[in-house]
């Protein structure tokens, strides 16, 4: 480092990550390649990130779940690299359709929605063998590509349901009728009929087999088909869900399902307890980059604004959903029934602002990227030099372990040194921590060491 030959980079879990610049990496790969050893090498590093990935995604619906998230993307250099590498390798197509369909969390978590899709098309072709994981890809492959309106997507969902009558696989199933079920739900028309029977088979098949993940997805989308149905048990269904995962620390789902509760909230006329429950996903949703989520919290927002009288606001709130979601190709407020409460929406806030007035602030909105949408969303304002506060929750969103960690973090502590402080693991502090920056929407450890000396001085302080 002394002779700027590596670069160093401490993330938000302070452990330091190191990179070669970019001249120095060329130089190193024609070593590699006149060594001899470049395929053994670059082998073992996809096998690496295959192992990575599958690990990640054994893991998610856990208290790991955030960290999972986080670390993939700051992975994802490395995870892109062993897909590319397994792809060039004719003996090593079952690796990269491991790795692709293993990284979902990244592709779905992070916004990369179409890099997923290119990569599990291009390693589906790759791995022709009819196998319960390639029917997994076709099914997941086939939802993304209907809801970006390619109609391809219906013959590989065919592909994948052909693969699941075939082989029986109850894990396969459950994934097949799920995207099957969201791919209805989100048609042009939308077959809200269908999706229900889809969805309510992949929660039978995902219950068999203990996959508490297409569970919690599942229930996430009988409350949105009960939404739009009326169907009494939609709250029900999301307050499952947020109970699930709850107690098993599954935060980003959780911050789904208290998305999916809005909506629910809203079709019930309850604006209020719609607008309080989109501000309080989306705190979670924002820091994990998640544009899909980002852009449901987004439309409910503008839909209870609009409801409100607060027409500006709304305009806004709908130029930013509609700019984010569409930069990743993910318009879903756009389609199937929430296409209904959208144009609903655009029409009352252009009728009360004119078509002028509502271009200027839909302009405005548009422009907005996810942080700034979700800052202007949750109210959040900063001084000169100051941190940002946290957005929207209660005063004291932490547990209390968590408390304990983000003094200790004030204080100057590594993870390693937290770990041995209060006798845990040192991946248990990582994500301790990880879970502080998520509900608190902060990215640095110095923004949780503000947070909680203010929280202390203000304790202090209070009679």
């Amino acid at each position: 480092m002394d002779k700027s030959l590596l670069a160093c980079e401490i993330g938000s879990s302070a452990a330091a990550r190191y990179g070669l610049l970019e001249t120095v990496r060329q130089y190193g790969r024609r070593r590699l390649a006149d060594s001899g050893q470049q395929a053994t090498l670059m082998r073992r590093h996809r096998e690496y990130y295959r192992d990575l990935a599958q690990q990640a995604d054994a893991e998610y619906f856990s208290a790991q779940q955030v960290h999972w998230l986080l670390r993939l993307r700051r992975e994802h250099p490395n995870v892109r690299a062993a897909i590319q590498s397994a792809l060039a390798d004719p003996a090593a197509g079952g690796v990269a359709l491991e790795i692709a369909v293993a990284a979902h969390d990244l592709w779905h978590g992070t916004g990369r929605y179409r890099e997923g899709l290119h990569w599990m098309t291009q390693a589906l072709a790759g791995a022709p063998n009819p196998t319960a994981l390639r029917g997994i890809a076709l099914a997941e492959a086939g939802y993304v590509l209907l809801r970006l309106g390619d109609l391809a997507g219906e013959r590989m969902l065919a592909e994948a349901r052909l693969l699941d009558a075939r082989l029986q696989d109850p894990a396969l199933h459950s994934c097949v009728a799920h995207f099957a079920g969201a791919a209805a739900l989100t048609g042009r028309p939308p077959d809200l009929a269908r999706a229900l029977d889809l969805v309510e088979q992949g929660l039978t098949a995902a219950q068999s087999c203990g996959d508490l993940r297409r569970v919690a997805n599942s229930l996430l989308l009988l409350a949105t088909v009960g939404t739009f149905t009326r169907d009494p048990r939609a709250s029900q269904y999301a307050e499952q869900c947020r109970v699930l995962c709850e107690s098993h620390g599954a935060d980003w789902t959780r911050s789904w399902a208290t998305a999916v509760l809005a909506l629910v909230s809203w079709g019930a006329g309850d604006r209020d307890r719609a607008d309080a429950l989109a501000r309080e996903a989306l705190t979670v949703i924002r820091r994990l980059r998640d544009s899909w989520g980002a852009g449901i919290c987004l439309a409910i927002l503008a839909w209870t604004s609009s409801a409100g009288a607060r027409h500006e606001r709304a305009a806004r709130l709908l130029g930013a959903c509609q700019a984010i979601q569409r930069r990743d190709g993910a318009a879903l407020a756009e389609q199937g029934p929430f296409a209904e409460h959208q144009s609903r929406c655009i029409r009352d806030v252009r009728e009360a602002l004119g078509d002028a007035g509502y271009a200027a602030k839909f302009g405005e909105g548009s422009r907005y990227t996810l942080d700034e949408a979700a800052e202007f969303a949750l109210g959040v304002t900063h001084h000169a030099g100051a941190s940002p506060a946290h957005p929207y929750s209660p005063a004291d969103p932490l547990t209390r372990r968590e408390r304990q960690v983000a003094e200790l973090v004030a204080e100057g502590m590594t993870n390693k040194d937290i770990a041995a402080r209060l006798v845990i693991s040192k991946r248990t502090a990582e994500s301790h921590v990880e879970h502080i920056l998520a509900k608190l929407g902060f990215t640095t450890r110095v923004q949780i060491a503000r947070w909680s000396s203010e929280r202390s001085r203000s304790m202090d302080n209070s009679p």
